[in-house]
């Protein structure tokens, strides 16, 4: 009886122990495979390498997040969840394999201010290590620390690694292009290898179906590249506090070298708003509203700097409503500076004339034209013309000085008198 006892005890044990064993087979499995495939990922791309949640099951490898950082990468860290790979059971067997196609629900990469010295030297022997592989991402999103206006977010993209060099492909999702708000992004490709970056185009969109698009690549020297966009919302360029003065839609191209951007641009549908320079200006001419003025020609050419300045030239504007603007200058965060040229059309208002010297100075092309110079910041800008204008309406003349000078009929010119002894108070 003691015997059978014994039996049967050492024979439940064994069941107990058989069980346990069962019970806890896939978690040592997958603890033995989740190991040894960040030993291999880890020496393949010589970078740190953390897998967390890693179950192989039914010929597909699971893990619920994974993060690479440090060594060779050309980036600071990479973290990735969700993600899944089909791998035969032999793979694991086998020194120094790894999946060759890996799908991620989600991927972002935070770029680093400083790759590392093989990448910034065009050099990359560990590069040739990798073993090629096949990313299906469903969400990749990109961004930089030190560059918090460039990014990708959320685009579907693929990333082929294929003798040390990557391929990637995306589509959707949001990017941020010269620190403008976040643009839909329609498609882009690029290439890396040697440590250097090549787009070789993309094209986004604004919610009103503006487009920009373009080309740009890394070289030791910092990016280079062509753009042009058409019909954006002018409101996306401008500060908040400014947006609200200006409507129109604006196109044109730019070259981007050694982190200067070179270009030009027109604006279409053009409209200011209450802008307080023109509003003052105009309520010392009687009869005239500027309150709104649309233009039928707005263009200029720009620079603009690495530190966020812009130097504008060639500056032209043509107004339906008899104005005209030409000019040039620098715009700073911080510091504001420009010369223009103001024109107001002679025709149907011959009390201009009246005003020469005193504030025009010259006339070209049916036009008066008068000088100002603005300072002071962006936010606040200070212009010298409308003291100019108060001064000269005080000490303009009364008697005659119209009629003299006006070409128009005499009903013309009497109507034109009795404007300016308005305008003079008398």
């Amino acid at each position: 009886m003691r015997a059978l006892r014994f039996t049967f005890g050492a024979l439940l044990v064994t069941a107990i122990l058989a069980g346990a064993a069962y019970l806890w087979r896939d978690k040592a499995v997958n603890f033995w495979i989740q190991h040894k495939l960040v030993e291999t990922l880890a020496a393949a791309i010589q970078a740190e390498v953390e897998l967390q949640e890693v179950v192989w099951q039914d010929g597909v490898l699971h893990a619920g997040r994974g993060r690479l950082s440090g060594g060779a990468l050309p980036f600071d860290h990479l973290i990735a969840s969700d993600l899944r790979a089909p791998v035969p059971w032999r793979h694991f067997l086998e020194a120094g394999s790894v999946p060759a196609v890996i799908e991620a629900g989600e991927m972002k990469i935070a770029w680093s201010e400083t790759p590392p010295p093989s990448f910034v030297a065009g050099e990359s022997p560990e590069s040739s290590a990798w073993p090629d592989l096949d990313f299906l991402v469903t969400r990749l999103s990109l961004a930089h620390a030190a560059h918090p206006g460039w990014f990708v977010h959320e685009t579907a993209a693929r990333a082929v690694l294929e003798n040390g060099q990557w391929s990637v492909a995306g589509r959707g999702g949001m990017v941020g292009l010269f620190g403008l708000p976040p643009l839909h992004l329609e498609r882009v490709s690029a290439t890396h290898g040697k440590g250097r970056w090549s787009i070789g185009g993309f094209a986004a969109r604004d919610e009103q179906g503006g487009a920009v698009a373009g080309s740009a690549a890394h070289e030791e020297a910092g990016w280079s590249g062509e753009f042009s966009w058409q019909e954006l919302d002018l409101a996306i360029l401008l500060p908040e506090a400014q947006a609200p003065h200006f409507t129109g839609r604006i196109s044109g191209h730019a070259t981007l070298k050694e982190g200067i951007l070179r270009g030009q641009a027109k604006v279409t549908d053009g409209t200011f708003r209450k802008v307080p320079l023109f509003v003052r200006m105009a309520s010392l001419f009687m009869g005239e509203n500027w309150d709104t003025i649309g233009w039928q020609v707005f263009r200029f050419d720009f620079t603009r700097h690495p530190d966020g300045s812009v130097d504008f030239a060639d500056f032209q504007a043509l107004s339906p409503q008899g104005l005209a603007i030409r000019g040039s200058g620098h715009v700073a965060p911080d510091r504001l500076d420009a010369q223009f040229q103001l024109g107001m059309e002679r025709k149907g208002r011959p009390w201009l004339l009246a005003f020469m010297p005193a504030i025009f100075r010259a006339e070209n092309a049916g036009y008066l034209w008068t000088n100002i110079e603005l300072s002071g910041t962006p936010s606040e800008p200070v212009e010298d013309l409308t003291p100019r204008v108060a001064a000269a309406v005080a000490l303009a003349p009364v008697s005659g000085a119209v009629e003299a000078l006006s070409e128009g009929p005499g009903t013309a010119a009497e109507a034109a008198g009795r404007l300016l002894r308005g305008l003079i108070g008398r």
